[in-house]
């Protein structure tokens, strides 16, 4: 949405054909799609939060490129750089949501995530264009650099780690309680696939009753 609103401006300072406006959009999309399967490695390694935060700060530093390009291959060049920068922004969330709520509750903070990004990315085009008025889209994109600045602070410095992962084996209550017909929470021990309950390994150790 920031190319559409500054795209005559770019096309006039760069000298950018409509060919070439459009490689200079896309560059940011094909370096986000490269870095997926890097970054999904990444987050099952260090963490959502780590990595969101350290890759906004290799945003940052391809918005400061850009806004000090000198030529077209430069500000290409800076756009793939925050195309990777970006490029765990969603499934970082995406991951969180698994950290942190259950299941029954995934639906709705992945309809959240989307929403605020879809209203973002229409939202920012009016007050770019106000912005635009009286800064220099230089300037704006330099605006844009610190805040993104801002938000890798916030994730490093104020979102608490969640390191540990749901278990896989454990269902929530009332869903084990149907599956059983018990209303007692205590018999509602979901086992793993290849687990011995403790009696039947009690019977093996000490043979069949007498």
């Amino acid at each position: 949405m920031v190319n559409a609103v500054l795209a005559p401006t770019l096309a006039a300072e760069f000298g950018l054909s409509a060919g070439g406006l459009g490689l200079l959009s896309s560059m940011y999309f094909l370096s986000f799609a490269v870095c997926q399967l890097p970054v999904g490695v990444a987050m099952d390694r260090f963490g959502p939060r780590r990595v969101n935060a350290a890759l906004l700060l290799v945003a940052a530093a391809g918005g400061a490129w850009f806004a000090h390009a000198d030529s077209a291959a430069g500000a290409m060049a800076a756009r793939a750089l925050i195309g990777v920068g970006v490029s765990a922004c969603l499934m970082a969330s995406l991951t969180a949501f698994v950290l942190w709520y259950p299941a029954d509750r995934l639906s709705t903070m992945n309809a959240i995530a989307f929403s605020a990004g879809a209203l973002g990315a229409m939202t920012t085009t009016v007050p770019l264009e106000l912005l635009l008025r009286a800064w220099h889209w230089r300037q704006a994109f330099m605006l844009i650099v610190g805040a993104t600045l801002a938000v890798s602070l916030v994730l490093w410095l104020w979102v608490p780690e969640r390191s540990q992962w749901p278990s896989v084996g454990r269902l929530p209550a009332r869903t084990a309680q149907r599956s059983t017909g018990s209303d007692s929470p205590s018999s509602c021990t979901i086992s793993r696939p290849g687990s011995v309950p403790a009696r039947a390994r009690r019977r093996v150790r000490n043979g069949p009753p007498s």
